[in-house]
């Protein structure tokens, strides 16, 4: 069975500079590949920040009562997001025989960008959770992002990864209230709508939840209670409560 991986414990300062700076970043299960659908995740940094020349990633993982990783660099000198890496929620040998971690539900994802105008840590936790098992409530690792989705909806097969996506894909406009999140299929696509619930940082009258198409942000009609944003969305992608201007 594969082995726990060694980490080393660090106290580092995480998410100190402002989303606005922060790059945007997405972990979506990995389609296609030799592995088997649920043990392998693609993420992809979709632009640099404060000209940074390279980047640890460290992809944390709770598997069963293990605490797993996946560590390595990208050289972004060499090479210009958006950049993609394939993560293994386990480990190959030399010979290409695999042993996969089981019982993967998610964990934190920690970049550390060096040599740009300033070295900075981002810190963002992650969910992997199966339509089949959840019956359609996804949410993220902090509770406060969640979305139910129709048994209709979603095919039984789909996995969904739900991730703090860092930075923003796009600007937006005002005060961030909530958000960024993130959830990303293995290449399914919602039918019909879904309710969705996010919780705000403070108190707020009214929010907006915009939502990303790809090439812009979408908004969504929503009603605020308590701090909890609600609304009903048509597709699965980044979502960012703002305040109204």
């Amino acid at each position: 069975p594969p082995q726990p991986t060694p980490r080393p414990s660090v106290n580092e300062p995480v998410n100190t500079i402002d989303v606005k700076d922060r790059p945007y970043v997405t972990l979506a299960p990995k389609v296609g590949g030799k592995h088997p659908a649920g043990q392998e995740a693609t993420m992809i940094l979709h632009a640099n920040a404060l000209d940074s020349q390279s980047v640890e990633y460290e992809l944390e993982y709770q598997a069963g009562t293990l605490l797993q990783g996946a560590f390595g660099t990208l050289d972004l000198t060499k090479d210009q997001p958006p950049l993609t890496k394939d993560l293994l929620f386990g480990s190959c040998s030399t010979g290409g025989k695999c042993a996969y971690h089981q019982g993967v539900t998610g964990g934190t994802l920690i970049l550390r960008f060096k040599g740009g105008s300033q070295n900075f840590n981002l810190k963002g936790e992650w969910n992997i959770q199966a339509m089949s098992a959840r019956e359609g409530k996804f949410s993220s690792r902090d509770a406060k992002f969640q979305l139910e989705v129709p048994l209709s909806g979603l095919s039984g097969s789909t996995l969904a990864i739900i991730i703090q996506t860092m930075g923003l894909p796009a600007p937006v406009k005002t005060e961030i209230l909530a958000g960024p999140y993130g959830i990303f299929t293995n290449d399914q696509k919602l039918k019909g709508t879904a309710k969705l619930s996010l919780r705000l940082n403070q108190d707020a009258a009214a929010a907006k939840l915009l939502g990303w198409t790809g090439k812009a942000w979408k908004e969504y009609k929503s009603t605020v209670v308590d701090k909890t944003l609600t609304a009903t969305v048509d597709t699965l992608t980044t979502f960012v409560a703002v305040a109204h201007p």
